[in-house]
């Protein structure tokens, strides 16, 4: 852990209270694991967590209370020196909540059992439409770390090296990651995700003989042979 700011849980906490400018104090849980992120439930935003990026992108005061904890906490997480002067894009900041039944975005029914938590990432002002990869992994390992919210919101499991299952805007994505506590500190060992590959088709493609160069030749050739036979 410790990819931006040095540390895992950059102000040592697994919940911080965050003092926002016009939104008062704010309970998030800081952690940094690939890529810094900020953790917000979306129930603290009258969200259920599974709306599509298109819904909680068009609620325009939403998004502005997002940016507005994300840039705090880039301050707080010394990645900035002020809220103005915080990166677009980094930390980035993600809702999670409990799984439950949902729908994709294809309109695919996404159940609850199918999935341990759910969880929405803002990239770069918008939610994204799956989970950027160092967010999946920041988020897992959060998961794993006990208190947080992200904790809090995961389902409860017996092997903690299991693969996390987040609901996603897109279906289901599997994270995996170890996570330790040695002498009272957590420690991030590894996160890692998991790429599919799939035959996109199978068939025939026509070309043209006069637009290969030496293929009318060797036509010839062996149709001059099988005659002589």
């Amino acid at each position: 852990g410790g990819a931006g700011t040095g540390k895992l849980l950059p102000t040592g906490k697994v919940i911080d209270q965050l003092e926002v400018s016009g939104l008062g104090t704010v309970e998030v849980s800081m952690v940094d694991a690939a890529n810094p992120l900020v953790f917000v439930e979306a129930s603290s935003f009258g969200l259920t967590g599974t709306e599509l990026p298109e819904d909680i992108d068009a609620r325009t005061e939403v998004m502005q209370r997002l940016d507005s904890i994300r840039r705090h906490a880039a301050v707080v997480m010394g990645l900035a020196r002020s809220p103005e002067s915080a990166s677009p894009a980094v930390p980035m900041i993600g809702l999670v909540a409990p799984a439950q039944d949902a729908r994709t975005l294809a309109g695919e029914p996404n159940p609850a059992a199918d999935g341990d938590l759910t969880a929405r990432i803002v990239s770069s002002g918008n939610i994204h439409r799956a989970l950027p990869l160092t967010g999946s992994i920041c988020t897992t390992v959060a998961a794993r770390i006990e208190g947080t919210l992200v904790h809090r919101n995961a389902r409860p499991v017996e092997d903690p090296e299991a693969d996390l299952r987040i609901q996603q805007p897109s279906g289901v994505l599997r994270v995996a990651s170890k996570v330790l506590q040695r002498n009272g500190e957590w420690h991030a060992e590894f996160g890692a995700t998991y790429r599919t590959q799939r035959r996109l088709f199978d068939g025939f493609v026509y070309v043209p003989a006069a637009r290969v160069p030496g293929l009318l030749s060797l036509r010839s050739a062996r149709s001059g042979g099988e005659r002589a036979a």
